[in-house]
């Protein structure tokens, strides 16, 4: 909890607010869950959270940015989705690599090969194909990074959960008459 942690600093970074925690108020080898909330008068909170394994040592700080989504303003995925994720490494100096897995939430992998990315899983970057995906399904993508110079491996991972389409209700069509709505005429 906040208790924990003695010198939290709120910020307001290039692309938004920043909460920073300083690495000495965290210990090694523990997973640290951050939970952010939002509220807006008359809209539901949304939340969003981010877990964190701290690591001693010097490894790869890897970020990952939905670039489609950002793009597309839709931050879930369907079957039919267009998919491009980007990885940083943000203190790699040196020859640095990345390998991208993904898993189903139901810890199934997905293949990302020639078939199924136009990328393949070696690279900082991960682009699929249209069709790759299942409907109803979330997916996990990890891109795990080595840097020669860094002591071990840094990894970030993205959730993109299911664009699930509206269900129930009704759908009505009227035959409008002559006259009845719309200028247009055929001709």
């Amino acid at each position: 909890g906040a208790a924990h942690c003695s010198s939290l600093n709120f910020g307001l970074g290039s692309s938004g607010p920043v909460l920073g925690i300083s690495g000495s108020e965290l210990d090694a080898e523990v997973e640290y869950t951050f939970k952010l909330t939002i509220n807006k008068a008359g809209m539901d909170p949304q939340s969003t959270t981010q877990t964190v394994l701290v690591q001693s040592g010097h490894i790869p700080m890897v970020y990952l940015e939905c670039v489609s989504c950002k793009a597309q303003s839709i931050y879930e995925v369907s079957q039919n989705s267009y998919v491009y994720l980007r990885g940083t490494c943000t203190n790699c100096w040196g020859l640095h690599r990345g390998h991208w897995t993904a898993t189903r939430t139901s810890n199934e992998s997905l293949v990302l090969d020639a078939s199924s990315t136009t990328t393949g899983s070696d690279g900082m970057n991960l682009v699929l194909r249209q069709g790759v995906l299942r409907h109803g399904d979330a997916y996990v993508f990890t891109l795990h990074v080595t840097d020669g110079n860094l002591d071990g491996e840094g990894a970030a991972s993205i959730t993109l959960w299911p664009n699930m389409p509206p269900s129930g209700g009704e759908c009505r069509l009227r035959v409008l008459a002559a006259g009845e709505g719309g200028e247009g005429r055929g001709g």
